[in-house]
Protein backbone atom coordinates (compact mmCIF):
# COMPACT_ATOMS: atom_id res chain seq x y z
CA UNK A 1 0.00 0.00 0.00
CA UNK A 2 1.59 3.34 -0.97
CA UNK A 3 2.06 5.89 1.81
CA UNK A 4 1.14 9.51 1.10
CA UNK A 5 3.50 12.36 1.96
CA UNK A 6 1.23 13.24 4.92
CA UNK A 7 1.48 9.79 6.46
CA UNK A 8 4.26 7.59 7.71
CA UNK A 9 4.36 3.91 8.55
CA UNK A 10 4.24 3.21 12.27
CA UNK A 11 7.31 1.04 13.05
CA UNK A 12 5.62 -0.30 16.19
CA UNK A 13 2.50 -1.49 14.35
CA UNK A 14 2.57 -5.08 13.15
CA UNK A 15 -0.41 -4.89 10.79
CA UNK A 16 0.58 -4.32 7.20
CA UNK A 17 -0.51 -1.03 5.68
CA UNK A 18 -1.24 0.73 8.98
CA UNK A 19 -0.20 4.36 8.90
CA UNK A 20 0.00 7.28 11.30
CA UNK A 21 -0.91 10.73 10.07
CA UNK A 22 1.68 13.44 10.68
CA UNK A 23 -1.20 15.92 10.91
CA UNK A 24 -2.58 14.49 14.17
CA UNK A 25 -1.90 16.73 17.14
CA UNK A 26 -2.31 15.52 20.70
CA UNK A 27 -2.78 17.89 23.60
CA UNK A 28 -3.29 17.33 27.30
CA UNK A 29 -5.23 19.84 29.36
CA UNK A 30 -4.76 18.13 32.74
CA UNK A 31 -3.14 20.12 35.53
CA UNK A 32 0.18 18.84 36.89
CA UNK A 33 -1.60 17.25 39.88
CA UNK A 34 -4.26 15.65 37.64
CA UNK A 35 -1.58 14.30 35.29
CA UNK A 36 0.40 12.77 38.18
CA UNK A 37 -2.78 11.16 39.55
CA UNK A 38 -3.71 9.79 36.11
CA UNK A 39 -0.20 8.42 35.54
CA UNK A 40 -0.23 6.72 38.96
CA UNK A 41 -3.66 5.21 38.26
CA UNK A 42 -2.59 3.84 34.86
CA UNK A 43 0.69 2.49 36.24
CA UNK A 44 -1.16 0.70 39.07
CA UNK A 45 -3.57 -0.87 36.55
CA UNK A 46 -0.66 -1.96 34.35
CA UNK A 47 1.32 -3.41 37.26
CA UNK A 48 -1.69 -5.37 38.52
CA UNK A 49 -2.29 -6.92 35.08
CA UNK A 50 1.29 -8.02 34.36
CA UNK A 51 2.16 -11.54 35.43
CA UNK A 52 5.67 -11.65 33.93
CA UNK A 53 8.20 -9.58 32.01
CA UNK A 54 10.45 -10.93 29.28
CA UNK A 55 13.33 -8.93 27.83
CA UNK A 56 13.61 -9.04 24.04
CA UNK A 57 16.46 -7.78 21.82
CA UNK A 58 14.35 -4.74 20.90
CA UNK A 59 12.27 -4.18 24.06
CA UNK A 60 10.09 -6.07 26.50
CA UNK A 61 6.95 -8.20 26.43
CA UNK A 62 4.55 -8.12 29.37
CA UNK A 63 2.10 -11.05 29.29
CA UNK A 64 -0.99 -10.41 31.36
CA UNK A 65 -3.50 -12.61 33.13
CA UNK A 66 -6.12 -11.33 30.68
CA UNK A 67 -4.35 -12.87 27.72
Amino acid sequence: MPVSKNEMTNPHEEREGTTVSEDIRVACCLSDAELRKRAATLLARFESAVIAAEELPDGYVFPSARG
